[in-house]
């Protein structure tokens, strides 16, 4: 099961609280993650069946859903904890982890192109207004970057993981 919205460091969290109030069945195991952009994320288990909880904002939601619950859906379904599909890209430009929260893991979206170049993938980062979709329609691709290291430089190479939906090249 999965949650949208309704969750918070703070108070009140009514996702947090409802979870509990099924008492003995119930269990928050994980409610706040290091990544940013997301890091009101969680896992509960209720009544045995595993319940993941995603922020409201659409990238935290995103973000949660990439780290929690699509390895999740994998695993139950028997295909194991791999990642989604990537392809090996060119970072076209920097890009540099920004606000307090910095020395969180980032996921980074990207719009993949056609390097003129190369003819390989050139992988261009975004930044913006997360917390529109419209910041998302655009971009067909992201990466995991570590929160020890938030920095990926032009000409970097990267694992840039497909967007199922969102992924192709104009």
């Amino acid at each position: 099961m999965f949650t949208l919205a309704g969750s918070s460091v703070g108070e009140p969290d009514l996702v947090e609280s409802t979870i509990r109030g099924f008492g003995k069945a119930a269990t928050v195991l994980v409610h706040g993650i290091r990544v940013n952009r997301g890091r009101v994320m969680g896992f509960a288990v209720v009544s045995g069946k595993p319940v993941v909880i995603l922020p409201g904002p659409i990238q935290g939601a995103l973000n949660a859903f990439i780290v929690l619950g699509y390895p999740l859906i994998r695993y139950h379904l028997g295909m194991g904890l791999e990642q989604p599909p990537a392809v090996a890209a060119t970072m076209g430009e920097d890009w540099d982890a920004t606000g307090k929260f910095k020395d969180f893991d980032q996921v980074v979206y990207l719009r993949l192109t056609k390097d003129p170049d190369s003819g390989g993938l050139l992988a261009l980062p975004s930044s913006g207004e997360t917390e529109k979709i419209s910041f998302l329609v655009s971009k067909n691709a992201y990466a995991l970057v570590p929160g020890n290291d938030p920095h990926l430089a032009k000409g970097d190479r990267v694992e840039a993981h497909l967007l199922p939906g969102f992924s192709r090249l104009e």
